[in-house]
């Protein structure tokens, strides 16, 4: 390398802070005495000075300073180091290169050069004219542009939005919290320009750049532009006086006070000036439009995509994309593709998060990224060697937006990532500040914060809502802990929770027929409280407390399992100074309702529901003590005893009176005519539920909600059974459908199973195949999808009876044994009877004719037991029938038949009554027979909907009925095949 000489020619000298280099002579000076610096030193000091603002890479540093020569990067890094420490020695100025991690270095200080220009300089040179001023000179053409380190895609209508705004607005600020794409953007839209010969384009990475004094000197340094001190701004503004020129300032957020005053300056005195900043703040300056980068779309939660459908959100399609490179060569399937849907939810569409997962792709697979999706792990996931510092991992994203804040600020973003989910201002105010006084200061924050990308703010509605991004709140809760705030505000949290919903009322909710789903967002707060609470005996009442006040909002949310599962540990821990208290009220509540309808009928269900009972009248809580008198109506009816369900009806009746609300009143007369319907009295059924709709008509807006049930939703149902059984079949599928629209508005997943559950029944009695079994499909989807086992295996039950009315006798007896299996075990025995009438008459079908008689006189057995059946009638048809089919003589089967009549003309069941006439004049057409069927189908309309009605009349009018035969006839005509001919 050549040796410095004092008889070199001059040439130009760089002025940096107090320091002067002359290149030529390879001299570095301070106030007149020369420093002294190693030839490689200084080598690589002149490459750096005369690209001052560019970061310059391993390879080139080396190539300069041993051309020709293989060496190690640690002779770099020794010279660079001893560059540092004589660039260092009583220099006031601060850093003069920086190192970007795997990337190389930048010499970040302004420079000033002056003097003749050296041959070939690799930076445009300004010639000092005799007057001492700058020459007239014009800024280097655009220098080539950064190639995006990635495409990220569904970028294309992106960049033409912003490449609109600049040509309409001239100058925009793409704002987004770190990590979004904001720089792969911003380079696209200058690609973009250049691609349309739009002008020159030019693009300035402040990143490296520390100090704000040096801002307008990269940007010149940049652009070519020799400028000198304090007049730097000015000379910009002269050499790109009249000249179209998009400017790309990339990364301002640390320089925001600097590069706000020179964006606002160049766009008001250069009309030909394009500018586009990146930040993670708006610059808030005039002429600026923000344009706030969103992340990168995801799959919704929930939604059941496909691999093809997964593929069409730009964040699956830049998971998919990465991982490819990273060595992940299996195409998206749809079993994978919910996985993939699912990290990029958790990476919140963060562009720079989900580059980082998908590299480990090719190594852990996707279910192995998708588990290693911890607080802990994925902040340290390394990325690109070449991208630079700050991007290197998230943890390196958010300690540069951190470093930016305030102590202040830092505190309260710390502080604030105790919440899970959406919070308010008055949330943050609870929970962030330690005093009244310091509320303004924690709201001027929270402020500040949204500005700077860090929390995002919901863009319209009351109350406003904030959020911590789920990587920026992993972030901060490390925070939290480094501080020794996290047990603080975790206690704080709760504490809150608890008053919120105490001053809501919500203890009450639990029968009001409230509609709790604005508090839905509180249930990630709510389930991290309760976890943070539970662990530890010293949190024990700020457990239970909070427990019992949410049970409510968990059983209105249908989040049963989990309230009957919060409510069994809170009583389980609670001190005995709590027992016989509100609270533990509430938590009996909470647990029987969630057990009852996730875990079946336990016996310790009844006896948690008696002792609620007994809590409610020792405390004079007249409202709770009728909403548990529901829960026992309901259990009663699950476990078949339907003469104890109209015994605690009759007791809800008396005690309606006291509390007065028409609900209660309704509720009640509900209850009994549902007890009424289950023995078999189909007309004090019909009776009393009208009675009911007389204080809650159809129509009304009130709910009448108890013990998860909306009981008006029920009633509709116990309506259609019951005007279907009466032959009102019109007003019969009217409450059907009015019970299904009913529920989903509600969107009660109990309500809705019990209605397509039950009505399902009714399209089956009415022969109404295709409907029936639409209805019973959605019930099996709908409980299935909320863990309501009971609802989904009584609705497949039910469907093995649509396989029997189908003549498909086997697939049909298998799911009736497989149903009524279940429901023995679990006691579950609302219409246990009718799965089992109509098991029966599948094993006819398939010949097991003793089989079937013996499942018919179990089936009349346990309606003895359960005090009587709405089907009992239909039952002793199908036992008449099987008899027949065993030889039985016709005089046995004929009694059967009247004792069936009988018995349906009992229960003012008319229509039972049509089916079983129809059946016994088919076994035996005679003119008894056809008198009583005459007089029977007469008490019918014309025009009433019935699958036995026109074979009746066709009957009567003495000819052989050829249109369908009603299906629960086939396996009798099966036996008297002689009838049809």
């Amino acid at each position: 390398m050549p040796e410095a000489s004092d008889n070199a020619p001059a040439g130009r000298m760089a002025i940096f802070g107090p320091y002067m280099l002359n290149p030529a002579r390879r001299r570095l000076s301070r106030g007149g005495d020369v420093i002294q610096v190693g030839s490689r030193a200084m080598d690589l000091l002149i490459a750096l000075v005369e690209s001052a603002g560019k970061v310059l890479t391993h390879r080139q540093l080396l190539a300069h300073a041993w051309p020709g020569l293989t060496v190690e990067e640690a002779n770099l890094r020794v010279h660079i180091s001893a560059l540092r420490k004589a660039l260092n020695i009583g220099a006031t100025d601060g850093e003069y290169i920086e190192n970007l991690v795997g990337r190389g270095y930048c010499f970040v200080a302004p420079v000033t050069w002056s003097g003749a220009a050296p041959v070939a300089p690799p930076v445009m040179a300004a010639v000092e004219e005799a007057s001492g001023g700058p020459a007239k000179s014009q800024a280097r053409p655009a220098q080539r542009l950064p190639l995006p380190a990635a495409r990220i895609v569904g970028l294309d209508p992106l960049v033409d939005h912003l490449v609109g705004m600049l040509n309409d607005q001239r100058f925009v600020t793409l704002v987004s919290p770190g990590g979004m794409g904001k720089t792969t953007a911003a380079l696209f839209v200058g690609h973009a320009i250049q691609t349309r010969k739009d002008g020159d384009v030019a693009f300035v990475d402040l990143s490296p750049v520390r100090d704000p004094n040096l801002v307008a000197s990269t940007l010149a340094t940049t652009l070519g532009i020799v400028s000198k001190p304090g007049q730097t701004e000015d000379i910009i503004i002269s050499q790109l006086q009249g000249r179209p020129m998009l400017l790309i300032l990339d990364n301002c957020e640390h320089l925001i006070d600097a590069a706000a005053g020179l964006c606002g300056r160049l766009f008001g005195e250069l009309p030909e000036l394009r500018l586009l900043a990146t930040s993670r703040e708006a610059l808030r300056v005039e002429g600026e439009h923000v344009h706030l980068l969103p992340p990168l779309a995801a799959p919704p939660e929930g939604a059941a995509l496909t691999a093809a459908e997964a593929l069409t959100f730009p964040a699956v399609q830049l998971f998919m994309d990465r991982a490819a490179v990273s060595g992940h060569r299996a195409p998206l399937d749809d079993a994978g593709a919910d996985l993939v849907a699912d990290i990029c939810r958790r990476l919140d569409g963060m562009a720079l998060a989900i580059e980082l997962a998908a590299s480990r792709a090719g190594t852990f697979g996707l279910r192995g990224v998708a588990d290693m999706l911890s607080d802990s792990v994925r902040l340290y996931w390394e990325g690109r060697r070449g991208a630079p510092a700050r991007h290197q991992t998230l943890d390196a994203v958010f300690d540069w937006s951190h470093a930016l804040l305030s102590p202040r600020d830092q505190r309260v973003l710390r502080r604030l990532s105790v919440f899970a989910g959406l919070f308010t201002l008055k949330d943050s105010l609870a929970v962030a500040a330690d005093a009244e006084e310091d509320k303004l200061a924690v709201a001027s924050a929270l402020t500040g914060l949204v500005d700077k990308s860090l929390i995002w703010a919901s863009a319209s509605g009351s109350p406003v809502y904030f959020r911590l991004l789920d990587t920026t709140r992993v972030f901060a809760s490390r925070k939290l802990k480094e501080a020794d705030e996290s047990d603080a505000m975790s206690l704080r949290l709760t504490r809150h929770l608890i008053d919120v919903l105490r001053m809501d009322k919500l203890d009450t909710a639990i029968f009001s027929g409230r509609d709790l789903s604005a508090h839905a967002v509180r249930m990630g707060d709510i389930r991290a409280s309760l976890r943070w609470s539970q662990v530890d005996v010293a949190r024990r009442d700020a457990f239970v407390a909070l427990a019992a006040i949410s049970a409510p909002l968990f059983l209105g949310l249908a989040l049963l399992g989990e309230c009957e599962s919060w409510c069994r540990m809170a009583l389980e821990t609670m001190d005995e100074d709590a027992r016989g208290s509100h609270v533990e009220l509430l938590l009996l509540e909470g647990l029987t309702i969630g057990a009852m309808f996730t875990r079946g009928n336990r016996g310790t269900t009844s006896s948690a529901i008696a002792h609620g009972q007994a809590l409610a009248a020792r405390l004079n809580e007249p409202t709770h003590e009728l909403h548990l008198l529901g829960g026992e109506h309901i259990f009663l009816t699950r476990i078949g005893n339907f003469r104890g369900s109209l015994a605690v009806a009759e007791r809800c009746a008396a005690l309606s009176a006291t509390v007065g609300t028409p609900e209660a009143m309704a509720m009640a007369e509900w209850m009994i005519g549902c007890s009424h319907h289950l023995l078999g009295d189909q007309l004090k059924s019909q009776v009393f539920g009208e009675r009911g709709f007389e204080h809650i008509p159809v129509a009304a807006p009130a709910h009448v909600d108890y013990f998860g049930y909306d009981h008006r939703v029920r009633a509709m149902e116990i309506m259609a059974r019951t005007l279907w059984l009466r032959g009102d079949t019109l007003r019969s599928a009217l409450f059907a459908e009015d019970s299904i629209q009913e529920a989903e508005r509600r969107g009660h997943p109990v309500s809705i199973c019990i209605a397509l559950m039950y009505t399902g029944e009714v399209a089956l009695w009415n022969e109404e195949l295709d409907l029936a079994e639409q209805r019973l499909h959605r019930a099996v989807d709908h409980a299935s999808r909320h863990a309501l086992t009971p609802y989904r295996v009584v609705s497949e039950g039910l469907l093995g009876t649509l396989a029997v009315l189908r003549e498909k006798p086997a697939e049909g007896v298998k799911a009736m044994e497989r149903a009524l299996a279940f429901c023995q075990i679990e006691d579950h025995h609302v219409i246990t009877v009718e799965i089992m009438v109509n098991l029966a008459r599948g094993q006819g079908q398939l010949g097991l004719i003793d089989a079937a008689r013996a499942t018919a006189a179990a089936a009349l057995e346990k309606a003895r037991a359960f005090g009587g059946s709405c089907c009992l009638a239909d039952l002793l048809l199908a036992q008449a029938e099987l008899e027949a089919a065993a030889g039985a003589s016709s005089q046995h089967v004929d009694q059967l038949m009247l004792d069936a009549l009988e018995l349906a003309r009992r229960q003012s069941a008319r229509h039972l009554e049509l089916k079983i006439a129809v059946a016994r004049h088919r076994l035996d057409p005679r003119a008894e027979t056809a008198s009583a069927l005459a007089d029977i189908s007469g008490q019918f309309a014309e025009t009433a909907p019935s699958p036995f009605l026109p074979v009746a009349r066709g009957l009567l009018a003495g000819r052989a009925w050829r249109g369908p035969i009603p299906l629960d006839h086939r396996l009798g005509l099966s036996l008297y095949a002689d009838l049809q001919s």
